[in-house]
């Protein structure tokens, strides 16, 4: 079986869901409900609940440790802990429909961590098969991480800011996920989305894909452009979705399968809750939700 090792953030998150268009400079009716997230977390949660057993070293606080392991061991995730003064925070203000209106993201405890603070954990990231890393990690520790492991690396974008910031590493990355934002802002291209997709086989990975929300998503290859259309889906919010996708394309290669289609699904499957994390995913859930959508 093969070792997967995810090393990223982990926040709690404040959702403000508005009942009705949001009004700026003035108080909005509406509900507030907290979660644990983080890109790391988020996509390592997919991967435990799709039955692939990762393991994620992340920073977060003591006072937040046994709450937040026993969550993560149920959903089938080791977890290894750098200890932090602070957990990350994360802020959103959502829509009434539940698109993302604003938010701001304090992702202090992982931006502190440093080199040493993975001693203890050289050999678990030297014997990983596949490594997921996000951008919140300092520049510092990501150029001395990447050198050390023979694993796949796949890589969440996370923001413009912080994949401008990594510019110099992505020809280290097998495996780049971003939006349409990001990718014009690495780019500076302005274009149609279709040049955008041509542009990216020069960017440094392996593979790019490039998600578009509800206008589905590309996978681009120095050879190739595929592109695949989103699923419909009623309700649902949208952070979280492109951590799922990332999840569900890498169930995908470790499976053999399709991973266009699989990112495509597992962002789907995501969006008919109301978590970052989908509770009910399986594989199982996953693989019935692809029967349904042929």
């Amino acid at each position: 079986m093969k070792k997967i090792l995810v090393i990223g953030g982990t926040t709690i998150d404040l959702f403000a869901v508005s009942e009705a268009p949001i009004t700026m400079k003035d108080s909005n009716p509406g509900d507030v409900f907290e979660s644990f997230g983080g890109v790391g977390r988020n996509i390592a949660e997919n991967l435990g609940r799709l039955a692939l057993t990762p393991t994620l070293i992340t920073a977060i606080a003591s006072q937040d440790e046994d709450t937040f392991k026993s969550h993560l061991s149920l959903a089938g995730v080791g977890v290894e802990i750098i200890a932090s003064a602070t957990t990350s925070r994360y802020i959103a203000v959502l829509e009434a429909d539940y698109d993302m209106h604003v938010a701001i993201s304090a992702m202090k405890a992982i931006e502190g961590v440093r080199f040493t603070d993975f001693s203890r954990y050289l050999t678990m990231i030297t014997d990983a098969d596949i490594l997921v890393l996000d951008t919140n990690l300092p520049i510092t520790v990501l150029e001395q991480l990447i050198p050390i492991t023979k694993a796949k690396i796949y890589v969440d974008a996370i923001s413009t800011a912080k994949l401008l910031r990594v510019r110099n590493l992505l020809a280290n990355f097998d495996v780049l996920k971003l939006n349409e934002v990001e990718a014009r802002a690495i780019l500076a291209h302005k274009g149609r989305i279709e040049d955008v997709c041509n542009a990216l086989k020069s960017l440094g990975p392996k593979e790019v894909y490039l998600t578009l929300g509800k206008r589905g998503a590309f996978r681009v290859t120095k050879d190739t452009v595929q592109y695949r259309p989103a699923f419909k889906v009623e309700q649902g919010y949208s952070t979280g979705a492109g951590d799922a996708f990332l999840a569900g394309v890498i169930y995908a290669d470790y499976h053999g399968h399709d991973p266009l289609l699989y990112g495509t699904l597992n962002a789907r499957y995501c969006l008919e809750t109301f978590h970052a994390v989908n509770p009910t995913l399986s594989a199982s859930k996953l693989e019935s939700l692809k029967e349904r959508n042929q």
